[in-house]
């Protein structure tokens, strides 16, 4: 996906710099459809962060990952956590990079699943994904970008 967007391709403010004169037009299904992602990813943050608090509680602070040993558990949950934080900030600024970060991160939402001992993460990263799929999200998020760039 790093080498897609640094071609330029894939880009909402490469859109919206080649569609100067379109002036995107948001019902109000659009921009609930966006917001609902945004509490998703939000609700989807607070159960992150809620199993990292369960497992600082159970397990050594730099317990290795079963899977990758040389990945300690709780810091590489807690990185996926600010990720997560990172999108929600992104997504309310309009920023070009939030949209295919939160895509990424509703897929490692099983990921985090697992290393958060959360099982609703997995449920609320389906919920992202199923919110995502028609473009009416996408379609309020386009029009924050363009606020930002043109």
């Amino acid at each position: 996906m790093g080498i897609i967007r640094q071609r330029g391709h894939f880009s909402y403010v490469v859109m919206a710099l080649l569609e100067p004169d379109y002036v995107p037009n948001v019902t109000a299904i659009e921009r609930t459809m966006f917001y609902l992602t945004i509490i998703g990813q939000i609700i989807k943050t607070l159960f992150v962060f809620l199993g990292i608090g369960v497992m600082i509680s159970v397990l050594p602070l730099l317990a290795p990952v079963p899977w990758f040993n040389f990945l300690p558990w709780i810091p590489l949950a807690l990185v996926l956590g600010l990720f997560d934080i990172a999108c929600i900030i992104g997504l309310f600024q309009g920023r070009d990079w939030a949209f295919q970060l939160t895509v990424t991160m509703a897929c490692v939402g099983f990921a985090e699943t697992s290393l958060a001992w959360s099982p609703l993460v997995s449920l609320i990263a389906i919920w992202i994904i199923t919110l995502l799929i028609p473009c009416w999200a996408k379609n309020e998020f386009y029009r924050r970008v363009r606020e930002r760039t043109v």
